[in-house]
């Protein structure tokens, strides 16, 4: 028998790391907003969608303060790299 008190405890966690995830690519559309402009920020759900979620996070999140330029930031993305690799 499953415990129903499991259920919601798990039902909660899975609640919780669905909004952490959402605020880290909320700050990560910023962070690109800042530095490249609305356009490139407005590219990064669907580019990053290919990708596991804290690793996509954190290697869009290194490309952004390694490129120079919305195009190579684009570009490393796409290719689901950081850029130190």
């Amino acid at each position: 028998m499953v415990d129903p008190h499991v259920v919601a405890l798990t039902a909660y966690q899975r609640g919780l790391e669905e909004m952490m995830e959402e605020e880290r690519l909320s700050l990560l559309r910023h962070m690109a907003t800042r530095k490249f402009g609305p356009h490139t920020a407005e590219e990064l759900p669907a580019l990053l969608a290919h990708l596991p979620s804290p690793e996509r996070i954190a290697r869009a999140a290194d490309a952004i303060v390694d490129c120079d330029s919305s195009e190579e930031f684009l570009a490393r993305v796409r290719e689901g790299r950081s850029g130190r690799e």
